[in-house]
């Protein structure tokens, strides 16, 4: 009995540790590229390609994190189709979610306020991507409206266009290959965004781990992909910063400061 009560808590202590973890850093990757507009007085160097597709993930993921967190029918067609002993969206998400909604909202703001590159703005390819998704969205709706889908598959796409929209870090990687720098760009933030991501997989090991469902990672594969795919990015930027455009980078910061 000790040794279960000590196991239950072992469990409890690496879920928190982790979901609050992830949560701290992923939360406070927004803030170092708030500060850095705020800094400098401008935008220039971020793509609003990256940023017009990080506030429509954001509130897709409020949308899907929100619902199915306190929304009593999809928690009951959630049980019904994975049989889980674990929901996998925890409060950690959902304060995530919520999070992040608001600080992209306050970056959109800055963009609004402070000077970009003339003719900066979101590229026509960026506005196409986006009503795809909407549209998706909209199809999905009717065909729940019409009983061909149910009320858990209409929200579950609502999860997947967030974790498909994460390759939103493309456009952020394509201005730093036409800059030949990473200006603009705040590195901080991809440290605090590898660490998230890192902690939220553990996270879901962790429950997969005690609970032997494969469901924790089938059942949830928006914030699976999200991890993933935040990661192998964050890579990507650590690359361009330290390595590709280095020198690039110093050159420009001397020629501003």
């Amino acid at each position: 009995l000790f040794l279960n009560i000590m196991a239950l808590d072992l469990k409890t202590i690496l879920l928190q540790s982790t979901g609050w973890g992830y949560f701290v850093l992923w939360s406070l990757s927004f803030y170092p590229q708030v500060y850095h507009n705020w800094k400098t007085k401008s935008v220039r160097g971020y793509s609003f390609d990256y940023l017009s597709l990080n506030v429509q993930g954001f509130i897709w993921y409020c949308i899907y994190t929100v619902t199915l967190y306190f929304f009593p029918l999809a928690r009951y067609q959630y049980d019904q189709v994975y049989q889980s002993k674990e929901f996998p969206v925890t409060s950690h998400d959902l304060f995530f979610a919520i999070h992040g909604f608001v600080l992209v909202i306050i970056i959109a703001l800055q963009c609004k306020i402070y000077p970009g590159y003339p003719g900066q703005k979101i590229s026509k390819i960026i506005i196409a991507i986006s009503s795809l998704f909407w549209g998706a969205l909209y199809i999905a709706g009717f065909l729940y409206c019409l009983n061909i889908i149910i009320f858990l598959q209409f929200l579950q796409l609502f999860g997947y266009c967030k974790m498909l929209i994460t390759f939103k870090y493309v456009p952020q990687i394509y201005t730093n290959y036409t800059t030949k720098s990473t200006r603009g760009w705040s590195i901080g933030a991809t440290y605090c965004d590898l660490g998230g991501g890192l902690l939220s997989f553990c996270q879901m090991f962790i429950l997969f781990y005690y609970t032997g469902e494969t469901s924790q990672f089938t059942g949830d594969i928006p914030k699976l992909g999200l991890s993933l795919i935040s990661v192998f990015f964050d890579i990507i930027f650590f690359i361009q910063h330290y390595c590709i455009y280095r020198k690039g980078h110093a050159t420009l910061m001397k020629e501003e400061f």
